[in-house]
């Protein structure tokens, strides 16, 4: 637990970084898609 606690923004052991999502727009996210029929 302490493991954890001295670095939680640390990814665990034995597992790749994920790489750096591009932050998208609010708006494009606030927006839906119309329902397909």
């Amino acid at each position: 637990m302490s493991r954890s606690r001295r670095s939680p923004a640390s990814p665990p052991p034995g597992r790749p970084p994920r790489p750096p999502s591009p932050r998208r727009p609010s708006r494009a996210r606030r927006r839906r898609p119309p329902p397909a029929p």
